[in-house]
């Protein structure tokens, strides 16, 4: 188990790392939602915890997550930039966290 950044004393690169924290989860759902929707059984498509209720709801998730996340990462983008010119380290820092962060989950 690697330990995870919680801080890195910058508040923009810390912005950046929770912004991304934020588009984990989304991606997820995403992930999950597409396979209910290519399966057409949304109640076989997730290993844990509750199934889409319906195939709408899945396919929902599959139509509006991509425009949340592109706008979140357009936020943290925004914010790692600023913090890339204040606090190069810090931005550094996050960046690697956010990297693991996505290598984690793409590696289940």
């Amino acid at each position: 188990m690697r330990d995870v950044l919680v801080s890195t004393g910058n508040p923009d690169a810390d912005a950046y790392l929770r912004i991304v924290r934020t588009i984990l989860p989304m991606q997820v759902a995403l992930d999950h939602a597409t396979a209910a929707v290519e399966n057409g059984r949304p109640e076989q498509s997730i290993p844990y915890g509750e199934p889409y209720p319906t195939y709408e709801h899945a396919a929902l998730v599959v139509l509006r997550a991509p425009d949340a996340m592109d706008a979140a990462w357009e936020k943290a983008h925004s914010r790692y930039t600023i913090a890339k010119i204040k606090a190069p380290k810090a931005a550094e820092l996050a960046d690697s966290e956010a990297v693991a962060l996505f290598e984690e989950y793409h590696a289940k």
